[in-house]
């Protein structure tokens, strides 16, 4: 007499408990999941095709471990059980650079790719939007394959120390204008040291274009 049987892999199971834990916890995320036994499978009597369920699932969310019972069905009643333990963990879709990337370089689509890791693993600083990324240039250069840190990138260097720029402020009544030199490298809206190139005096101003700079209220009589 023979008797057929179906094995449940490991991997199945593994993909039933990441199900299981989306449906417990009401999110669409996915799941790496760690079993206590890792080489546990199961078998379900018969040669059609059978499936596995949860039963029950408890989960620790402070520690990210599960306790699981689940279920065989060979399509017509219940044809197995098994209990397994273990540890989930949430994974992320984080952009890389693809290659090492200098400063003042600007970061395009093709210059990321995207890698998967474990939440848990992740620096709290890393950007995991791939629109924090693109457009963005270094500060310093960037090693590829590595999460990148909020702190490594800035918006593009519009205007360069020792650059030569014209100097405004402006109200509803009148406009000043004067030559200055940036003492410092500035971005769009970067607030920078600019040197009046006929008074001598330092200025704080904010970055406008590669060219002009707004002075704040308090820097009025520098232009002068």
């Amino acid at each position: 007499i023979e008797r057929y049987t179906t094995t449940i892999s490991t991997e199945q199971i593994r993909d039933t408990i990441a199900t299981g834990i989306r449906s417990k916890l009401e999110i669409l995320d996915q799941f790496e999941i760690e079993l206590d036994n890792r080489l546990i499978q199961m078998e379900l009597p018969g040669e059609a095709a059978s499936v596995i369920k949860i039963k029950r699932i408890q989960l620790d969310q402070k520690t990210r471990r599960f306790s699981a019972v689940l279920v065989g069905k060979d399509g017509r009643k219940q044809a197995g059980r098994l209990v397994t333990t273990g540890r989930y963990h949430r994974l992320v879709n984080v952009p890389v650079l693809m290659r090492r990337m200098r400063d003042n370089e600007i970061i395009n689509q093709n210059d990321i790719r995207l890698i998967t890791l474990r939440s848990g693993k992740l620096d709290i600083n890393a950007l995991q939007d791939t629109q924090d990324v693109i457009g963005m240039s270094p500060i310093r250069a960037i090693p590829p394959g590595r999460p990148i840190r909020r702190n490594e990138v800035r918006t593009p260097v519009v205007i360069s120390k020792g650059s030569i720029v014209t100097m405004v402020f402006q109200t509803n009544k009148m406009m000043l204008t004067a030559q200055g030199k940036a003492m410092q490298d500035g971005s769009k809206d970067d607030t920078i040291r600019i040197l009046n190139s006929k008074t001598r005096r330092t200025i704080d101003a904010i970055v406008v274009n590669s060219s002009t700079v707004i002075v704040k209220p308090l820097g009025k009589m520098a232009l002068k």
